[in-house]
């Protein structure tokens, strides 16, 4: 009669069978799963503006007009998730509010990035408990939980990554013992791919852990396919690019990196590194320190993500977005890792005295990491670098990006859309989206800057983006040099955005000024070769976003008044594709009454029409803090 296993003689010390301990191991995962619901239910009423970049594109999907921004012109990929775009037009032709739709997903994703995280574990050797320590901390991540619920392909990258790599450890392990290799982990990678601009990079991190048994397991024919599996999702996207969109790259890499390194980019990188160790310093030393443990042993494939993450970051300067976006993929396996080495040292240290301090050190590690997680979660000021008196945790802040206090104030205050459907009318930040609507007709153009929600919102107008993202012209005009004085007409980047935007003729600009002065390319052309001044009236400036006097709108010269049926109907499709808590028929009823008519840029009539600024004190809108660029 065969010996019973050294685990099994652990569950009979205490007490319990084989089916008992698989009983309370899933019954644990199960409350790790419902806790991230929960932590993420505070925060579904939030979402990112870009989010609404890529439903524009699955709308138009939908409605036949293909992956473009603006039907019946050149198509532009405007997006930077693929996966995440198609998912999104599912949702849409199923009927569903697409932002519904996406914030639904994510939390179901999210639960399996919480269930991926213990798999990690599990996949290294790690116990139990340690894998259950992995998804407690995981839905406890305010990284992880916050953009899980954004409405962005976040949790879709979470997933992929963190089960990528789950499995490919795993397979790992099983290929190391001899066993059977099948490569689920190949396909989940190959999908990481085209979810994020970036995800072609993580390719590495499969290749990197097959490289690592070559000594036991040298490569072959199978490798080889294996690799074509891998890299096939990726290679079917480019060959879509270069067909559908005619270009090799996509136009948010010509907009984001299509000027080359910023020499700013260095310090940025710096101080995003230093805001994802030190912003929950009891995480920092859980993934420092553990991880430095996991390498010594030899278990130094769980951080394979976050190197990655770490060079992609070090290239691009960081993220503009509020709550470490970019810590969100690799956070999972990082926990996993750190837990991973703090386990395998307490193990060696078993039949010493340190033993019960180790373990109770590593219990409040974990405790203590989630606690001050959810402070920083929902208690923003803590960490708040515009405060006065700065001491001890909050100084760390200083080497932070801004973080956004999307918890402390209703969701009204944050969420753009919903304070239009309470008060289309004048005196709110966002007059001039009211004024979008109500003034741009039907099948014609406008000139906007950040275009997610009121792009998705004015699906029958074409949208020229002001930042680059969705107009290709305007991309390449942002990173060039354009030359000084009158000369700048006859650049041929400055030559092919003026074409095409005459071509255009948009009915309504919104242009960026500062104060009483004009800034960027597009409002320096424009004033350089008298487009302004000749087909276009001025109508007011006033705050964009919440921030003082920073949007200007002209009106083309002769351009007539919306049908107010034009009108009703875009606040209507508002209604149906923007989820928003209260009775919705009220606001319908809000929205016909006398204060709907009213034009929103009367606050703003007094003041006068911004200037350009002087030469030689131009620089290109995309970058902040601007780099050194010759003047027009």
């Amino acid at each position: 009669m065969p010996s019973p296993s050294p685990r099994r003689k652990a569950h009979e010390r205490r007490g319990l069978t084989d089916r008992q301990a698989r009983a309370v191991w899933f019954g644990l995962l199960a409350l790790c799963v419902l806790l991230s619901a929960l932590r993420a239910s505070p925060d579904l009423w939030f979402s990112s503006d870009d989010a609404w970049i890529s439903y524009r594109y699955s709308w138009n999907l939908v409605h036949g007009s293909g992956l473009t921004w603006n039907p019946g012109l050149q198509p532009v990929e405007g997006y930077s998730n693929l996966l995440w775009t198609l998912w999104a037009a599912v949702g849409i032709s199923l009927g569903a509010p697409v932002l519904g739709w996406c914030k639904a997903s994510g939390v179901i994703l999210t639960a399996g990035t919480v269930i991926s995280a213990a798999g990690c574990v599990r996949a290294v050797g790690g116990s139990r408990p340690t894998a259950i320590a992995a998804a407690f901390l995981t839905a406890c991540s305010t990284v992880v939980v916050l953009w899980g619920v954004s409405g962005m392909e976040s949790p879709l990258m979470c997933l992929l990554l963190t089960a990528g790599t789950w499995r490919a450890l795993a397979e790992d392990r099983a290929a190391r013992q001899g066993g059977r290799l099948r490569a689920w982990s190949l396909l989940l990678f190959g999908l990481v791919a085209v979810t994020r601009v970036e995800g072609p990079i993580y390719l590495c991190i499969p290749v990197v852990i097959r490289l690592l048994r070559i000594r036991i397991q040298p490569l072959g024919r199978r490798d080889a396919w294996h690799l074509l599996l891998l890299c096939a999702p990726a290679i079917g996207q480019f060959a879509f690019r270069l067909a559908y969109y005619g270009e090799w790259l996509s136009n948010t890499y010509v907009v984001k990196g299509g000027g080359g390194p910023s020499s700013f980019a260095d310090v940025r990188s710096v101080r995003y590194l230093l805001a994802g160790l030190t912003v929950n310093p009891w995480l920092g030393v859980l993934w420092l320190g553990g991880g430095a443990l996991a390498l010594w042993h030899r278990r130094g494939a769980l951080l394979l993500p976050a190197a990655v993450c770490t060079v992609f970051i070090l290239r691009v300067g960081g993220d503009q977005f509020a709550h470490l976006r970019f810590f969100a993929p690799v956070a999972p396996t990082m926990v996993a890792a750190g837990l991973v080495g703090l386990e395998l040292t307490r193990r060696r240290l078993a039949r010493t005295r340190l033993d019960i301090p180790i373990l109770a050190g590593l219990v409040v590690l974990v405790l203590g990491a989630a606690q001050l997680d959810y402070r920083i979660h929902r208690i923003q000021p803590l960490l708040d670098p515009g405060g006065k008196e700065l001491s001890g945790l909050s100084r760390l802040a200083r080497f932070a990006p801004p973080y956004s206090a999307v918890h402390m104030a209703t969701p009204e205050s944050h969420n753009l859309l919903e304070m239009l459907r309470n008060q289309p009318g004048g005196g709110e930040p966002d007059w001039y989206l009211a004024y979008l609507m109500q003034n741009v007709p039907a099948g014609e153009s406008f000139v906007f800057m950040d275009v997610g929600m009121v792009g998705y919102v004015m699906v029958d107008a074409s949208l020229l983006d002001g930042r680059g993202l969705n107009w290709a012209p305007m991309a390449h005009a942002l990173n060039a040099i354009l030359p000084a004085g009158p000369s700048a007409l006859e650049d041929p980047v400055a030559t092919a955005l003026l074409e095409d935007f005459h071509q255009q003729r948009p009915a309504v600009l919104c242009l960026q000024n500062h104060g009483a002065r004009l800034f960027g390319p597009l409002e320096a052309l424009l004033m350089a070769d008298g487009t302004l001044e000749r087909d276009y009236e001025f109508v007011a400036r006033g705050t964009y976003w919440g921030m003082e006097d920073r949007v200007a709108i002209y009106r083309r010269t002769g351009l007539a008044r919306v049908d107010e049926a034009v009108i009703q109907a875009r606040y209507e499709h508002m209604a149906r594709v923007v989820p928003a808590p209260g009775n919705e028929s009220e606001r319908v009823k809000a929205r016909q009454q006398s204060g709907f008519k009213r034009q929103p840029e009367a606050p703003h009539l007094g003041k006068d029409e911004p200037r350009l600024l002087p030469a030689g004190a131009y620089y290109p809108a995309a970058r902040f803090p601007p780099r050194g660029i010759g003047p027009i």
